[in-house]
């Protein structure tokens, strides 16, 4: 019964340590909003909430409404530890919170310097997380502007089905028993596999035919890739090739390995929508935060900002601080 015990608590640790005490992701997480109410049944059941008492330290008390919304800040993975073990091992460990924040204020140490400039910082990091999401949540994309974006990009999003062939190589000092083929046997394993799949030989077959356990491997099954997520080689055959040819390979050290495609596609509008959505309005998330940035007059002093490196200037030659342009009157 202990071990249980100690274990949930443990959990709670973890949850506020990570969400608490960390700074909580203020708009992020968010639970579903539950279904929908009469108004009246709403106001009541919203005022019970925010005067239920549902944990006091000293003389300091929380509601429900207070934990409600502590909980709906954290990770769906914490959420999820809370639906399992309960609210008991949050409100213990939020309870321990309240009481060391208490006794910082009564040992004086929210006067300390540097105390009051961390929560500063703290209070300004979340002002400017909220403030971000605000910008997020008011940009508009249309529908126009995503048929645009596709029609000037469509070849962005070729995708393309291929299987992948690799043989290992053996080092050269390697002992005779060490799986691996010879340089010059992996070569002529790869061309023979490569002329067996261009000539549309069932892949089944050829990868039993040629099968060597722990050196060749040829993939019975395809993958979808698109354009840039393979390495540049094999990313330049996979949307060069024809359907069914192999790929000259790529040869490292430990392997040999080139890709065979099986198939090419091109999305429709419709499947691509959201991601092209989403790329527009990060798009404009980033003009609208760097047209903010241009017009706040932000200056710095380019001596500190400076990149140090190992022969940096001693202090005596190093250059004068630049003066800061004439600060715009309050």
């Amino acid at each position: 019964m202990k071990k249980k015990c100690r274990k949930a608590i443990s959990m709670g640790a973890a949850i506020l340590s990570l969400a608490v005490i960390g700074g909580l992701s203020y708009g992020q997480n968010q639970p579903a909003p539950p279904a929908a109410a009469s108004p009246a049944a709403n106001t009541e059941r919203l005022a019970g909430a925010r005067s239920r008492v549902v944990l006091r330290v000293g003389g300091q008390e929380v509601t429900q409404a207070d934990m409600d919304f502590l909980i709906s800040t954290l990770s769906p993975q914490a959420q999820a530890a809370i639906k399992a073990q309960g609210r008991a091992p949050v409100g213990n460990e939020y309870a321990f919170l309240l009481l060391l924040s208490q006794r910082a204020v009564a040992d004086h140490l929210d006067t300390h310097a540097s105390i009051r400039k961390r929560l500063a910082l703290d209070r300004m990091k979340l002002l400017a997380q909220a403030e971000y999401q605000n910008l997020a949540e008011h940009i508009q994309v249309s529908p126009a502007e995503v048929s645009q974006y596709f029609i000037a990009h469509k070849h962005d999003f070729d995708e393309a089905d291929i299987r992948e062939i690799l043989i290992r190589k053996k080092a050269g000092d390697a002992p005779a028993n060490s799986p691996g083929l010879s340089s010059a046997d992996a070569h002529a394993k790869l061309e023979a596999i490569s002329k067996a799949l261009e000539a549309g030989t069932d892949v089944q077959q050829v990868a039993k035919e040629f099968d060597v356990p722990n050196a060749v491997m040829v993939d019975t099954q395809t993958q979808t890739v698109r354009k840039g997520q393979l390495l540049p080689t094999l990313d330049k055959a996979a949307f060069e090739l024809k359907t069914g040819q192999v790929s000259n390979p790529i040869e490292t050290p430990q392997a040999l390995v080139a890709i065979q495609v099986v198939d090419h596609k091109q999305p429709d509008l419709s499947d691509v929508s959201k991601e092209i959505d989403n790329i527009l309005r990060q798009q404009k998330l980033g003009a609208q935060m760097a047209n903010l940035k241009k017009s706040a007059n932000i200056w710095m002093d380019p001596s500190y900002f400076a990149i140090e490196s190992p022969t940096a200037t001693s202090p005596s030659t190093a250059p004068r601080t630049t003066v800061p342009p004439t600060a715009h009157p309050k």
